[in-house]
């Protein structure tokens, strides 16, 4: 009679299904490691990229602003304004071209250089109208110490108290109306006289399955690459998100790429926004 515990014998095919499931095992767990590894080292990579991106940006941006305040400074005329803003946009692509980055990165890049020579007009009419409200407000400011009036000495023998109307110090609405309408007619002869826009287009009409849609302006380039050129007044927060919304759907509509949008500042008549697509070619429409 056999004592103790009965064992199944051990023959090659146990050990072989054994070894078998040990190296499925090993590599199903080395797969789950690699995998892990690199899904980690892709996530860091793009938040380096998109660092990288950011610093970059941010150093461009810095020659944008040197640029609009040098062009306030000296009091350019737009043909001189255009030839240093195409010199500039040269040498940013340039520099970004020679950076081994990321394609995808620099390709970014070149649509903010991109995006940045296109505003560059309007950033800065609405520069130099910020600098006449605030020349008003001082004025309002001073007028209003003085009770809004001012002493004037007519002879040796009487003086004459002039009364200030506030009225005749204050911009109206219509003024801010009519400022608007000289922002537009600014940007309209910066584009024209942009050394790369063949045409530009005042409320120009696109068509799409869709229908018909208006845009402020579209410029064509010496390439037959059409720019979509939108500006909006919005009152509140909500307003400018709304206004985005409406204009990054009429680009959708007729097959625009977008290209950026930013505020240039905050008025009487409330924020303005400038927003850009890249519109298809007549050929391709």
């Amino acid at each position: 009679m056999q004592e103790g515990i009965l064992r199944e014998p051990i023959t090659a095919a146990s050990v072989a299904a054994s070894g078998t499931y040990l190296i499925s095992n090993s590599v199903i767990s080395t797969f789950i490691i690699f995998s892990l590894a690199f899904l980690i080292a892709d996530k860091l990579n793009k938040k380096y990229l998109k660092n990288q991106e950011r610093k970059k940006k941010k150093s461009l941006d810095s020659q944008w602003t040197a640029l609009l305040e040098e062009c306030i400074e000296d009091g350019l005329k737009t043909d001189e304004i255009t030839n240093k803003v195409a010199k500039l946009v040269a040498t940013q692509n340039n520099e970004v071209s020679s950076v081994e980055i990321n394609e995808r990165v620099v390709k970014s890049l070149e649509r903010h250089i991109e995006l940045k020579s296109i505003i560059f007009g309007e950033k800065l009419s609405q520069r130099r109208l910020q600098i006449q409200r605030q020349r008003v407000s001082d004025i309002e400011k001073q007028a209003d110490k003085q009770g809004y009036t001012v002493s004037k000495e007519v002879n040796d023998e009487d003086g004459v108290i002039v009364e200030m109307s506030k009225n005749s110090l204050l911009t109206t609405m219509e003024d801010m109306h009519q400022a608007v309408i000289a922002e537009e007619n600014y940007l309209h002869e910066y584009l024209q006289k942009f050394p790369k826009i063949d045409r530009v287009e005042k409320d120009a009409v696109l068509t799409s399955s869709s229908g018909h849609h208006r845009a402020d302006f579209i410029a064509t380039n010496t390439q037959g690459e059409r720019y979509i050129i939108e500006l909006k007044i919005a009152r509140t927060t909500g307003g400018v998100l709304d206004a985005e919304r409406r204009v990054k759907e009429m680009f959708v509509a007729v097959g625009a790429e977008m290209i950026g949008s930013e505020v240039l500042g905050v008025g009487p008549l409330g924020t303005s926004i400038i927003i850009v697509g890249k519109a298809p070619s007549i050929e391709e429409e």
